[in-house]
Parts: C-alpha cells; sequence; structure tokens
C-alpha cells in the first residue's frame, strides 16, 4: 500500500513537533532519576552524619558517667555498705537520665546493690560482663531487648580494682531507652525510618515493632559493606524499597570490645522519586496535550505546501483542455520561480498553438484558391473538348 505524500508530510511534522519532548522524556528517565537518587543521598548522608555524631556522642557520654561512678570511694571501698552503695546508684540514676539502672555485681555474678527491681541473675553467663572481668577492661553489649518489647538496651561492665589491681566489683550499667528510643524517631523526610543493625545486619534498634533481631537483607553485612565508616545502601524493608546511608558506630575510648553498629537514615524510594514521577505524568500530559496541536499545525503547513503544487495540477489541466489563458499568481516563497516559469510554458504555448492556427487558415486559404484555379482549368478543358467534339461530328460526311 502506497503512502500519500501529503500523509508522509503530516507524520514527518508530528514527529518533529513530539520528538523533542520524548528525547526531554527519554533524558529525564535515564539521568534526572540518577541525579534525584544521589541529590537523596546527599541529603539523607547531611541527616544520618548528625544521628550519627549525636548516637556515638550518647553511647560515649554513657560510658564516660558509668566510669565517674566507678571511681567513687562509696563503690569501690570494701567498707561502704550495702545501703551506702544502693543510695549512692540511686543518686546517680536520678541526676542522670543516660542511664535506666545500675548494678554492682561481685566476680561470681553476684548482685551486691542495684536500683533495678528487675533482678537479672545469670550474670555469671554474660559474655560481655565475663570479657570484661577477664580482660579488666570496660565492654559494651550488644543491643538486646527487656521487658518492655519496644526499648532496645545495651548494658556497659566497668572493673573496679583493689590495690593490688583484682577485680573486686563490676559496675553494670544499662542505657536508657528512651534516649536510643528518641534519636532512631528522628524523620525529618516523611515515612523515614531509623535503624540501628549489628554486624549481622540484625535490627537492633527500631520505631517499628516486631522487627527485632530481623535481618534488613538476607545478604546486608557489615562485612559485605566494606567496614567503610559510611556508605550508601539500598535494601527491600516491610513492602517498600528504601535508599539509605549509613554510618559505622564504634571506637569508644578505653572500650576492650568496640561493637560494630551501624546507624542507617533510610527514605522511601517512592519518596525520593516522588518529583521525577511527577514530572513523568507532567510529560505524559504535554505529550497528550501537544499531540492534537500539533496534528493541526501539521494540517496546515502540509496544506501550505501543497496548495502551490494542487494549484500548479489544476493549471496543467486547464491547458490541457486548451485554455491557454490561465495565469498563476506570484508568490512570496519559493513556489514563485516555478509558477512564474509555468506561466512562461503556458504564453510560449499559447504563441506556438496561435502561429499553428494561422498556418492552418492560410493554408485552407491556399488550398481554396488551389481548388477554385483547378475548376476553373477544368471547366475551359470541358468547355473545349464538347467545341471539339461538336467540330469532329460536323466534319464527318453524312
Amino acid at each position: 500500500m502506497k503512502i500519500r505524500f501529503s500523509t508522509k508530510l503530516i507524520i514527518a511534522f508530528m514527529l518533529a513537533g513530539i520528538s523533542p519532548i520524548l528525547i526531554a522524556a527519554i533524558f529525564y528517565n535515564f539521568y534526572v532519576k540518577f541525579y534525584l537518587k544521589g541529590f537523596a543521598v546527599d541529603i539523607i548522608d547531611r541527616f544520618n552524619q548528625n544521628l550519627a555524631l549525636e548516637f556515638h556522642s550518647n553511647v560515649s557520654d554513657v560510658i564516660d558517667f558509668v566510669k565517674i561512678i566507678s571511681e567513687k570511694p562509696t563503690v569501690r571501698s570494701k567498707e561502704s555498705s550495702i545501703e551506702e552503695k544502693t543510695k549512692l546508684l540511686n543518686e546517680a540514676i536520678k541526676s542522670n537520665s543516660l542511664l535506666s539502672s545500675i548494678s554492682i555485681l561481685s566476680p561470681e555474678g553476684d548482685i551486691l546493690a542495684t536500683t533495678s527491681s528487675n533482678y537479672f541473675t545469670r550474670w555469671h553467663a554474660n559474655h560481655w560482663f565475663n570479657t570484661s572481668i577477664r580482660e579488666h577492661k570496660i565492654t559494651v553489649s550488644d543491643f538486646y531487648m527487656t521487658d518492655e518489647t519496644i526499648n532496645p538496651t545495651y548494658s556497659i561492665f566497668v572493673p573496679i580494682f583493689d590495690d593490688k589491681g583484682n577485680v573486686i566489683y563490676v559496675l553494670a550499667a544499662n542505657s536508657n531507652p528512651k534516649d536510643i528510643r528518641k534519636i532512631i524517631s528522628f524523620k525529618p523526610i516523611n515515612d523515614s525510618i531509623t535503624l540501628i543493625v549489628n554486624s549481622r545486619g540484625e535490627i537492633i534498634a527500631s520505631v517499628l515493632e516486631g522487627n527485632y533481631f530481623k535481618n534488613i537483607r538476607d545478604e546486608y553485612s557489615i562485612d559485605i559493606t566494606g567496614k567503610a565508616s559510611n556508605g550508601k545502601a539500598e535494601f527491600y524493608y516491610n513492602g517498600k524499597n528504601y535508599i539509605a546511608n549509613y554510618y559505622t558506630i564504634g571506637n569508644f575510648d578505653g572500650v576492650s570490645n568496640n561493637p560494630q553498629w551501624q546507624i542507617l537514615y533510610a527514605a522511601p524510594e517512592s519518596d525520593v522519586l516522588l518529583i521525577y514521577s511527577q514530572t513523568i505524568v507532567f510529560f505524559i500530559f504535554c505529550i497528550a496535550l501537544f499531540i492534537p496541536i500539533v496534528l493541526i499545525i501539521s494540517l496546515r503547513l502540509t496544506k501550505s505546501i501543497l496548495k502551490p503544487i494542487q494549484d500548479l495540477v489544476e493549471a496543467a489541466k486547464k491547458i490541457g483542455g486548451g485554455n491557454y489563458e490561465i495565469k498563476l499568481p506570484p508568490r512570496n516563497d519559493e513556489f514563485h520561480g516555478l509558477n512564474m516559469a509555468f506561466n512562461a510554458m503556458a504564453s510560449n504555448l499559447k504563441n506556438s498553438y496561435e502561429e499553428l492556427r494561422h498556418t492552418r487558415e492560410y493554408e485552407k486559404i491556399e488550398v481554396k484558391k488551389r481548388n477554385k484555379k483547378l475548376i476553373g482549368t477544368f471547366s475551359q478543358l470541358e468547355s473545349k473538348v464538347k467545341e471539339n467534339t461538336s467540330r469532329l461530328k460536323n466534319n464527318l460526311p453524312s
């Protein structure tokens, strides 16, 4: 099936009108999406940097505060009573909100004095407690759950020595879960979340209930992220794709076993790319709006281009019908020369036709003259024949 030239022109004009929008949409899809993600990661990084500093500062303050309590004479002295030690611990808890509870333990793990009514009786089996005694250094536990399932906490163990360097007590302090929850509840972006994960990628602190000690991603771990101080991470969590930034928390002064924690501030990818999605809708709207406009313009342009050609075709048909008086009007575009050439051709055809007509009329007149002359000659010849015939008849003998 042949496509008409006018149809080809309309298609060409429409493509020329819509292609810039299509090219812009393709460019936007491949470049701007990448740019928005990078821009969002930079913003998330700034937020998370502040969170990481605040969290590191909070843990450092807890460690320093527990160290100060451990240096109190009442705590260190074997001569002070349990009541005196308990009173001091309660005063310390009241004066500072960093801790939820604090206890004085014997090297065997027995509780000697505590501010908590929820006694933990298995200190002798606690890994970080035993490490603190064995290495004679401060240790920090990993996060674990208390009775309040939405409030994770961690413990700090500070060994207390006698004059001979032997461990006589261990000060065990639990951080205040509310302070941690306050830090991870920071949400400058809607639906964003803050998570704290351990070296295995398990969630050890979150504002979302029921997600503790679950992996944010099966293959996620601090080892895989390269143990870098910070970086970008993307993961699928709770039915959403998240773009996140992580900071590794550790290197606390005077601590034997610096825990490998990461604090991740994450924003839903859908929120990050909201502007991108809205712009795609805008592009679709523009294309839908421009198609009829471009179509109308294409039709008008096609008509303006084909009109001189159509006029030329009609004029040629009239000349073919014998009308040599047809003239195409002058134009102010590229078709002006074509119209003038056509008019010249029509004029030449007219002149040629007139010459031919005159020639034919002359030839007719000449033919008539010769015919008349021939008729006269024939008449004369016929008269002489008759005259001679009559004379011969008279001369014949009777």
